[in-house]
């Protein structure tokens, strides 16, 4: 954090993890850095919620997951997407 900010690049960066624990301790720390949450194996049940509970701005997912209604929905809500091989 110290770093992003010393540097000056808060928006030159996304901080994304799979242990999303960490994204809300972030966030209280400094909610002007961009968060992004990644999911492996998960499915959630009410995605767009979850997502704002986290306060995050965009969604890794793996790709075995990606739908075009999962895309199409997290656009919409305004959230960037990305998908990951594992």
């Amino acid at each position: 954090m110290d770093l992003i900010k010393k540097h000056s690049c808060d928006k030159l960066v996304l901080i994304s993890a799979f242990e999303h624990k960490y994204l809300k301790i972030i966030n209280s720390l400094d909610d002007n850095i961009p968060l992004a949450a990644l999911d492996e194996e998960t499915i959630r049940e009410d995605l767009t919620k979850y997502l704002k509970s986290l306060n995050v701005q965009a969604y890794n997912i793996d790709e075995s997951l990606v739908t075009s209604d999962l895309i199409n929905s997290l656009k919409k809500r305004k959230y960037r997407s990305f998908s990951f091989h594992s």
